[in-house]
């Protein structure tokens, strides 16, 4: 471990320590977390009302650990409660961007698409906070990215050098990776859409510098790869975990990082304790600066009794082990009453054109205006996949679309919609 690592771990160990009101003699001192520090709320945030009801918006999937983090946050501030309008990981970004969420809940990190959209309307980054392993419970809709081939095949793992060669199309022949009887067999890669959360995540994890072989298949759905690849002998493919487990057709690979390195299987203790390379997490994000109310929340969550509700779920979530919690608590300290800062390179005209469509003389319905037309478009253009592009001739929203644009958020993203790419 270098030392700068070491040092940050260290430091955040520390942070944990205390949090935990745990003493040099292992006592618990009278002063922890629970001791409710004088909290407060930016004076724009449209997340709480004159009621002391803070709204969040974001990814279904975690909702029991939220709504429990909620119950022991508001035993220590009676005055709060807490609203979960959960509806989908897509969900959350604009209502963060437009302050009608406190945080955002999130199974995936923010898309490029998202991720110029929040810029356009704030002007800075948003911070992101993992909260919990992924799941390898069928129930759940988060896992890891497990790498499967037939349950016949006899390869047993691989590595992401050679996994990037399989996706790219590099690699041709099941005897480049190592097969002799079978080796003149041409691979099938197969995996979910490119713009899904697991397509995004594969190939920044695993090939960030190609594009996807010719011959690659995708797929909306983990459970349609996991299928298809039970179907064919000569298919290789990346799904979440959870649906290729026993009676599925398919086997899972052991994973190396580097080719010659040690193979990793997948399973809960090399997920928690960090060795399994395609782990994916649940995530929050917060908007800068930071807001005394949601750091308080956050200590709750990055607590040990916040872990506990983590992992006691009936999903079967992991909390983080103490490496990350240590990581995770000191970028908590260190983000509380950080001023926002315009994101690297941002230039929000361009952000903004460049993220909508509007073509002269388009017709709009009955009652509406110009300014409707232009924050509908605007938001369908952040939320439609692939991301529109702006054609010649095409007019730019004004500031006074984007404002509109924050309003109509929610129904252009299609609130309960099936969320594609789990």
């Amino acid at each position: 471990m270098h030392l700068v690592h070491r040092c940050i771990v260290l430091a955040g160990l520390f942070l944990f320590q205390s949090i935990a009101g745990v003493s040099k003699e292992g006592v618990r001192p009278d002063a922890s977390w629970s001791d409710p520090p004088i909290i407060g709320v930016t004076p724009v945030s449209r997340y709480l009302d004159s009621k002391g009801t803070v709204t969040v918006v974001g990814y279904n999937d975690m909702k029991p650990m939220l709504e429990s983090l909620g119950v022991q946050f508001s035993k220590v501030y009676p005055g709060v409660r807490f609203v979960f309008a959960l509806e989908g990981t897509r969900t959350a970004p604009p209502a963060l961007a437009s302050g009608q969420s406190a945080f955002a809940p999130m199974g995936a990190e923010f898309s490029d698409e998202e991720l110029k959209a929040y810029r356009c309307i704030t002007g800075t980054d948003p911070v992101l906070f993992k909260i919990a392993h992924a799941s390898l419970n069928p129930k759940a809709l988060s896992g890891p990215l497990a790498i499967v081939v037939h349950e016949k095949n006899p390869l047993d793992s691989i590595s992401l050098p050679q996994l990037k060669q399989v996706f790219s199309g590099e690699a041709k022949y099941w005897k480049d990776l190592g097969l002799g009887a079978t080796g003149n067999r041409t691979l099938t890669p197969r995996g979910l859409y490119a713009t899904t959360a697991l397509g995004r995540f594969f190939r920044n994890r695993v090939m960030p510098s190609a594009q996807l072989a010719t011959t690659f298949r995708g797929s909306p759905q983990s459970a349609h790869v996991v299928r298809h690849v039970a179907m064919d002998p000569d298919a290789i493919g990346f799904a979440a975990a959870q649906h290729a487990g026993l009676g599925s057709g398919v086997k899972i690979l052991r994973l190396a990082k580097t080719a010659g390195g040690e193979s990793i299987a997948l399973d809960e203790k090399t997920l928690q304790s960090g060795q399994y390379p395609l782990d994916r997490f649940l995530l929050v994000y917060v908007r800068l600066p930071l807001d005394p109310l949601v750091h308080e929340y956050l200590r709750v969550a990055l607590s040990p009794e916040g872990q506990r509700s983590v992992s006691e779920g009936q999903l079967g979530y992991l909390g983080l082990n103490d490496e990350e919690l240590a990581v995770e608590l000191l970028k908590l300290e260190s983000t509380l009453g950080y001023a926002a800062s315009p994101a690297p390179g941002f230039d929000a005209a361009s952000a903004c054109c460049e993220s909508t469509i509007m073509s002269p003389g388009t017709a709009k319905p009955p009652g509406r205006g110009d300014e409707d037309e232009c924050a509908d478009r605007a938001a369908r253009a952040v939320i439609e996949r692939p991301l529109l592009t702006r054609r010649a001739g095409a007019r730019a929203p004004s500031l006074a679309c984007w404002g509109r644009t924050l309003e109509q958020f929610a129904a252009v993203a299609g609130l309960g919609a099936p969320l594609p790419g789990h």
